[in-house]
């Protein structure tokens, strides 16, 4: 499932938010360090390559003073041994610095030039000075490895940098130190002969052209104390006389002196220059490596410092960002608490009537910051405080309509017992058995009448108005709750547990199994039974089970029904359309009854929990006497007892019970009486109401004075004779009946 940006966490967007600009710094701070990097790198490049031009103008000096002092070895007997030995050590010297490969490809190509023309060093000392090898030839066949030596460098100039005017300096000063080197060489070997050729001299003046352009370069390029080393070192003018002069002077004026004298001076010249000559190199190779560590240094420094930035930043956003998560996890906590805990203890507070609107306040929230998440936190504080005040109202409301429902609910019970009362006595009034079956039906009507009017009491919170005194056997509750449903006659008490209930148990009880009962047998064909079965667990607990032939429901129906039935739900739209299981809730609450339905594809089986301690311990023992055998018929005596209800053996599907108020409210009835039970049906007839028997109660009416017992007995008498006439017309019929079929 991919998850819209919407759907994203807080953290997530932040982290998103911070990643752009974070890689934009970081790639400007790679791009920088690289740079740096690359620039240090080109400095260690220059470095070693400045190292190499130093032993290059080493390497060409020893060459040049090897050149130089073999043009003297014939007739001085200059020993040669430490000359190429020096030439020697700065060879090797050069060759191990050339083969670095840190070069660019200039340099490279440069010294792979120098390699190449010194490849030739053996072989030009064997043939310098000979016969066939003259001093031209000789200078220049060192010259040609010279000249590629000094040439590095121009190469190392080019590339710029802070030291390239050092560099600069430094080749126009080799350059120039090399060609006066050169008319050394020349003018030796002529005044070793005691002849200088023209040639020679020839050569020797062309190098002072070549000097003149080489020391002006120098002098432009050079530092201030580096000329005046320079001009106190050369001396160009007794260079030039010399040269001028080697031309004319005859070979007998040539003499020792004068070849000392010119080898001398031309050397201190040369060792003065190469003096300044080491002094740049060595300045260039310490500004090189000063360069180089800069660079590096510079390098380092950038990439600690955005390395530095950057954890600080990454620091810097998970603290903002768990700062923030953190606020808004308590704002959650604390908006979960109060919505689930806090916020629901006071409404049920309000609507039980334990906490006045007044007292009311807000559920606290606020977190106590200025931000935005403090905002949001004061905002949900005022709509929880709203909210608490639209509660408080709406308690207010359900509790006028419930005290409205509990007045007009009470009022029409009043009307409904006395209706009754007017219903009993013209049943006692009443012979024909006709009428008396119409009068059972409106009197089972007044009965159905006064449950729904109790249902309007339990929905209001109110207790429904019938108490019982004493406990009461429960098949008689089974009974007298079948008795309450308008399909009385298709209940059918399959088994039935000897228990007995307490007495604060039986009209609650008796009301609970009656609106099992009324829904089973609505929601099933009408030629169907409902079986109503009862029996005790091992745990002391009462399992009573109401079982119809439906058409079952249907699996997350059920389970929304049995919702319904575990919690006290408030009043709503819906209890117009199951007020059966609101009623059937609200009483099993008060008293830790449990209630739950099942189907199991056909048919629906409304399961009933008594928990033990709506139980009776004992069976009580009134003192009354037993009732007469059915069908005697007792002799009415002024003194008699009423029969108690107990010990009838009630059908298996009773008519509705009822009780008469034990006495008249002032303002509007009281709670009725006990259940009544009803008489075995007459022949013929439906069932009939045994005149203010009850479920063995205390409420039972006192027994009536001489005059209104003998009235009640003669009743009885009537009702009876009226009921066998009825019975035996009926048996007549059957019998007429049967024989005609049998003539067919």
């Amino acid at each position: 499932m991919v998850l819209l940006p919407q759907d994203w966490k807080i953290s997530t967007r932040m982290a998103i938010a911070l990643l752009l600009p974070i890689a934009l710094a970081l790639a400007l701070a790679v791009s920088e360090i690289r740079g740096a990097l690359e620039r240090a790198e080109q400095m260690r490049t220059g470095e070693e390559s400045t190292k190499i031009v130093i032993a290059a103008v080493q390497l060409a000096h020893a060459l040049e003073n090897e050149r130089d002092f073999a043009a003297l070895a014939g007739q001085a007997k200059v020993d040669m041994t430490p000359y190429r030995e020096e030439t020697d050590r700065l060879l090797t010297k050069y060759q191990g610095l050339g083969s670095a490969e840190l070069m660019n490809q200039g340099m490279v190509q440069r010294v792979a030039d120098t390699q190449k023309g010194l490849q030739g060093l053996a072989e030009v000392r064997v043939k310098a000075y000979t016969k066939n090898f003259d001093s031209v030839a000789t200078d220049l066949a060192y010259a040609n490895m010279i000249t590629p030596l000094l040439s590095l460098p121009m190469e190392v100039a080019r590339n710029g940098g802070s030291n390239a005017a050092d560099i600069w300096a430094l080749s126009s000063l080799s350059i120039g130190k090399a060609s006066i080197s050169s008319q050394r060489a020349l003018l030796n070997a002529g005044f070793s002969r005691r002849q200088v050729k023209k040639t020679e001299q020839k050569e020797a003046a062309s190098h002072g052209w070549l000097q003149k352009v080489t020391f002006r370069e120098f002098q432009t390029a050079a530092q201030r104390k580096d000329l005046q080393k320079f001009k106190e070192a050369l001396d160009a003018s007794y260079i030039s006389a010399m040269v001028g002069r080697a031309g004319t002077i005859k070979p007998l004026e040539i003499d020792v002196n004068i070849v000392k004298d010119w080898n001398t001076s031309a050397t201190r010249i040369i060792d003065n220059l190469h003096e300044i000559e080491k002094q740049i190199a060595l300045r260039v190779a310490d500004t090189a490596a000063h360069e180089r560590y800069a660079a590096q240094r510079t390098a380092w420094w950038n990439g600690g410092l955005v390395a530095f930035a950057l954890l600080l930043t990454f620091l810097l956003a998970v603290w903002i960002v768990q700062a923030t998560v953190r606020q808004l996890s308590r704002l959650r906590r604390t908006s979960l608490r109060a919505a689930r805990q806090e916020l629901p203890a006071l409404v049920t507070a309000v609507a039980d009537g334990r906490a006045a609107k007044e007292e009311l306040r807000p559920v606290p929230l606020d977190l106590g910051t200025r931000d935005e998440i403090g905002d949001v936190s004061r905002a949900f504080e005022q709509v929880f405080g709203e909210a608490v005040k639209q509660t408080a109202e709406q308690a207010e409301l359900r509790a006028s309509v419930n005290a409205m429902l509990a007045s007009m609910a009470r009022r029409n019970q009043g009307l409904v017992y006395r209706q009754l009362e007017v219903i009993t006595g013209m049943e006692s009034e009443e012979t024909d058995p006709v009428v008396l079956g119409k009068l059972f039906r409106v009197d089972h009507l007044a009965t159905r009448m006064r449950r729904h009017g109790e249902n309007l009491l339990v929905l209001a919170g109110e207790r429904p108005g019938r108490v019982h005194q004493e406990p009461a056997p429960l098949v008689d509750i089974i009974r007298a709750a079948a008795s309450e449903v308008e399909q009385f006659t298709r209940i059918e008490i399959v088994t039935s547990a000897d228990v007995w209930v307490k007495a604060q148990v039986v009209h609650d009880l008796t009301h609970l199994l009656a609106e099992l009962m009324d829904n089973a047998t609505q929601y099933s064909a009408p030629s169907t039974q409902v079986a109503v079965t009862s029996r005790s667990t091992l745990s002391g607990d009462v399992l009573i089970e109401v079982e119809d032939s439906g058409v079952g429901i249907a699996e997350a129906t059920v389970e929304r029904l049995n919702k319904s039935l575990t919690r006290t739900a408030a009043v709503d739209a819906s209890a117009t359309r199951q007020m059966g299981l609101y009623v059937v809730s609200r009483l099993a609450s008060v008293h830790g009854i449990k209630a739950r339905l099942s189907s199991m594809g056909r048919g629906t089986t409304a399961s009933v929990v008594l928990p033990s301690s709506c139980v009776a311990v004992s069976r009580p023992m009134p003192d009354l006497e037993p009732v007469p055998a059915p069908g005697l018929v007792p002799a009415p005596e002024p003194a008699a007892k009423p029969v108690p209800a107990w010990s009838q053996q009630a059908p298996a599907a009773e008519p509705e019970p009822r009780t008469r108020p034990s006495e008249e409210p002032q303002d509007e009835p009281e709670a009725p009486g006990p259940l009544p039970l009803e008489a075995p049906p007459a022949p013929g007839g439906l069932p009939r109401r045994t005149p203010l028997a009850t479920l063995l109660g205390r409420n039972t009416p006192v027994p009536p004075q001489p005059e209104e017992a003998h009235a009640r007995d003669a009743a009885e008498l009537r009702r009876r004779l009226s009921g066998f006439y009825t019975g035996a017309n009926r048996a007549r019929q059957d019998h007429d009946g049967k024989e005609d079929r049998a003539d067919d």
